[in-house]
């Protein structure tokens, strides 16, 4: 994504598909492609006086406690851009919330980077990536690496563990997961597991790290898409609250482009906005109704559940349940349908906006 902009932007912007902003308000004040959290941009806040007020998120996840922040002090409207849905978070009413598609320009993106397609040749079962370990990486890394043939298996495993990420090494409560934990960092923490021979302190790179035409996305029947954030429902001070979601990066966006069937470990409803926007996930007897759970613990069990299952699979069985999905799929978004689908849905958002606040 472009650079975030605080204040009043120059017209045109990095990314046509906003200039229609221009339209609004002249005194909107624009807080455009918000990256938190870090500490530099924790500390920028709304200046009061405005008739109006646009943030977007895109590509990072939403910040509830920095909108709740800005948004008490501000007495006018504030419009909030993102990919996902708000779903309960109780928002202000000066507070307007709307989905606002990105996924189709980091798409087109990392495409435009590196437009030589290369063809798949399936050599493993499962691949997956664990390079920083994080709660949810961890236990999927270690169901997958203790329950299926380790020939079967593409993973990369670092040894970049802070405690914030595994929430301590608390017990989450569930003896299945807890288990996992356990194992982990029995056999498993402070190891390393390499695929090749990628530099993944690259990864600052974007055009670098975002390229699909690796053996991780090419050589594996089925890939475990580790999303760097997973949480969906939380209790805290705003009660049993769905965080906004969901929110993906380009270790989904490489299984798409590379034409890669995959797990998504991220937000609840991660298919189903994918679905909505016309891809397909019917991958035959591999239960992935999990994706229906807000439950964070719940999801992940469910998922290391399927994990299991996977042991009743042949690589050709995986190929075969996964193949027409994954091949409308590909052909949607090489085509440039998804990119069409998401520009229409944005289309009517803006003019919803622009008829409502102009």
């Amino acid at each position: 994504m472009p650079e975030a902009v605080y204040g009043s932007p120059t017209f045109p912007l990095g990314w046509p598909e906003m200039n229609w902003l221009a339209e609004l308000p002249r005194d909107t004040y624009f807080a455009l492609w918000v990256n938190l959290p870090s500490l530099d941009s924790r500390q920028i806040t709304l200046p009061p006086g405005h008739s109006l007020y646009v943030i977007t998120f895109h590509q990072e996840h939403f910040d509830v406690d920095w909108i709740m922040q800005q948004v008490t002090r501000i007495d006018a409207p504030v419009i909030i851009l993102n990919d996902g849905s708000c779903y309960n978070i109780p928002l202000p009413p000066n507070v307007y919330f709307y989905n606002y598609h990105s996924w189709h320009h980091h798409l087109d993106t990392i495409m435009r980077w590196h437009p030589n397609r290369q063809p798949r040749n399936i050599k493993y079962k499962v691949s997956n990536i664990c390079n920083r370990v994080s709660q949810s990486k961890m236990f999927v890394f270690t169901a997958l690496i203790e329950n299926l043939n380790r020939s079967e298996l593409l993973i990369k495993l670092g040894d970049w563990v802070e405690d914030k990420n595994v929430h301590g090494w608390s017990l989450t409560g569930v003896n299945e997961l807890d288990d996992l934990m356990q194992t982990f960092k029995t056999k498993y923490l402070g190891t390393t597991i390499e695929i090749d021979d990628f530099d993944y302190t690259t990864g600052k790179f974007q055009s670098v790290n975002s390229d699909p035409w690796q053996p991780t996305y090419l050589e594996a029947a089925l890939h475990f898409a580790s999303e760097s954030y997973h949480y969906s429902l939380m209790h805290n001070n705003y009660g049993k609250t769905i965080r906004p979601g969901p929110q993906f990066s380009e270790k989904t966006w490489k299984c798409l482009i590379a034409g890669t069937p995959f797990i998504p470990v991220g937000q609840f409803e991660s298919y189903k906005y994918f679905q909505d926007l016309g891809l397909r996930f019917d991958y035959g007897d591999i239960d992935l109704s999990w994706d229906s759970d807000p439950g964070n613990l719940t999801r992940l069990s469910k998922i290391v559940n399927m994990i299991k299952s996977l042991k009743d699979y042949s690589i050709g069985d995986i190929v075969s349940m996964t193949k027409d999905s994954t091949d409308h799929n590909t052909d949607h978004i090489w085509s440039g349908d998804f990119y069409r689908r998401c520009q229409q849905h944005n289309k009517s958002i803006a003019e919803e906006i622009i008829n409502k606040f102009r």
